[in-house]
């Protein structure tokens, strides 16, 4: 065997199926990876790649970090992987949200902004997802005592959250089991991402103004929105159940940013208006609606 011949023999197999292996992750859909996705496909695919006994699946993981364009994604509590994220620039935060959990899409103050109804721009990305089955509330009875010491004081936000680039990624559970009102949109550098739509976001953000940025945010983007499909704001409120009368703020705000009073009047048509209710959490001094029956702060 000559000097050459002897060079080629000493090149480990996985180095030989370097290429095979990028063309197989340059023409997968998946961007970003969980470590069971990569034992995934390491296990189903070492053969045809003639990977050696001794290429266990941590060293293929590590070769590809090393030499190839695979990237570790340290996120603090969870360690996610990348297949050439740097060419999504910033967008690739959207991607990252979506995989951490199933059943994910982009929500609440990101929506608002991916929606154009915010002119910041979130360094938090709030991602919800959907429960595996629906959660029932059952024999839920409201009382007014009841709704004035929930929302007697601001709610503390009990969020399961990760870190990654200054960026802030937010868990939020939802009790649904579909993704009621989502819509995927294309991002400049092409990636496809779910988030839910105006009409959801309407309502997501006013269940939840901690999410997304406050009350004067909320107001700032229900005046954005062109035009509101009032049957669809409706028929999501029906399906997402909710114990606490949320249609009466939803109405309050379309009112206030100077919505089609037609249109207003149309969902006001649904509203039993059986109790008052709340704007915010751990209002002071606030102003009162008689029309919705809603407190609300004093600067509106």
């Amino acid at each position: 065997m000559d000097k050459k011949e002897n060079n080629m023999a000493r090149i480990p197999n996985i180095m030989l199926a370097k290429s095979k292996i990028e063309q197989y992750f340059d023409n997968n859909d998946k961007i970003i990876y969980g470590i069971h996705d990569l034992m995934i496909i390491f296990n189903s695919n070492n053969k045809k790649w003639n990977l050696s006994y001794a290429t266990t699946f941590q060293k293929f993981v590590d070769f590809l970090i090393e030499k190839s364009y695979l990237e570790k994604i340290d996120l603090g509590a969870k360690i996610l992987y990348g297949w050439k994220i740097n060419e999504y620039g910033e967008d690739i935060v959207y991607e990252i949200a979506i995989n951490l959990k199933p059943r994910s899409y982009i929500s609440h103050y990101s929506a608002m902004f991916l929606n154009n109804m915010t002119e910041q721009i979130p360094k938090t990305i709030y991602v919800t997802y959907d429960r595996e089955t629906k959660l029932v509330n059952r024999n839920k009875k409201l009382e007014q005592s009841k709704i004035d010491l929930a929302f007697s004081e601001k709610k503390e936000a009990k969020e399961v959250s990760y870190t990654f680039n200054g960026y802030r990624f937010v868990l939020v559970n939802s009790p649904s089991s579909e993704k009621i009102g989502v819509k995927s949109i294309m991002l400049s550098t092409g990636l496809i991402i779910p988030v839910t739509n105006v009409e959801r976001t309407l309502i997501d953000i006013i269940v939840r103004p901690e999410l997304s940025g406050g009350i004067n945010e909320i107001i700032k983007a229900y005046k954005s929105v062109d035009t509101v499909q009032i049957v669809k704001l409706k028929t999501y409120l029906r399906k997402k159940e909710y114990v606490y009368p949320f249609e009466q703020a939803i109405g309050f705000c379309l009112e206030y940013a100077g919505i089609d009073p037609e249109k207003v009047d149309l969902f006001f048509e649904d509203c039993e208006l059986e109790y008052n209710f709340y704007l915010d959490r751990g209002l002071e001094n606030p102003k009162f609606s008689n029309r919705w029956r809603l407190y609300y702060p004093s600067y509106l």
